[in-house]
């Protein structure tokens, strides 16, 4: 019996871990679990940096050398098409060995071959850059990955910053403030009862 249920715990632990893998778009490299670490947004608006947890100890670079895999988790109500990400590395000196060299899809947008299938970098200063994602990751737990120059550690993680909001965010704001607007001005304009004293 214990040795059925061991088996079965083996088993569940070996399919979450598969199931891992290809949610975030599959191992690459000697990351061959998924990514090494994922970056989470979560609903309350934190965010948190931390070991994916398919392993139990850290992994250490796909490249067997000095580049991290990177999973994105979004738990917000919301689409994340942009990140800020810094740091005392060189994460963003990209130097040809990226993920996509390891059998990730790249995309056009992306020139560096780091950001596998919809990730692209924008105002690479070499130290700190954007992440965005092409159509952005759903909200309610979507997910995107990415790669980055440099081992990356928990001890010092990049620093993420939030994006700006979607162009759509941006769209239903400007409706709203033109709604109120109106609205105060139509109030404005509407002719005022007199009092009979």
């Amino acid at each position: 019996m214990l040795k059925v249920l061991g088996l079965g715990v083996v088993a569940a632990i070996s399919m979450g871990a598969s199931a891992n893998a290809q949610l975030f778009g599959g191992g690459f490299g000697g990351n061959t679990l998924g990514p090494e670490f994922v970056i989470t947004f979560a609903a309350n608006g934190a965010i948190t940096t931390t070991l994916n947890s398919v392993y139990t100890l850290d992994p250490g670079p796909y490249d067997g050398s000095d580049d991290t895999y990177i999973g994105v988790i979004n738990d917000t109500g919301h689409s994340i098409s942009s990140f800020g990400l810094s740091s005392s590395q060189d994460i963003g000196g990209f130097d040809g060995d990226g993920i996509d060299a390891y059998g990730a899809p790249g995309n056009a947008m992306d020139a560096t071959g780091y950001g596998g299938v919809d990730a692209y970098f924008t105002n690479n200063t070499i130290d700190a850059l954007t992440v965005n994602f092409i159509g952005g990751i759903p909200g309610g737990g979507g997910q995107g990955y990415f790669s980055l120059e440099e081992p990356v550690s928990l001890s010092a993680p990049p620093v993420v910053t939030p994006g700006v909001p979607e162009a759509s965010t941006w769209v239903m704001m400007a409706f709203g403030f033109a709604g109120l607007g109106l609205a105060g001005y139509r109030k404005a304009k509407a002719p005022k009862a007199l009092s009979a004293a």
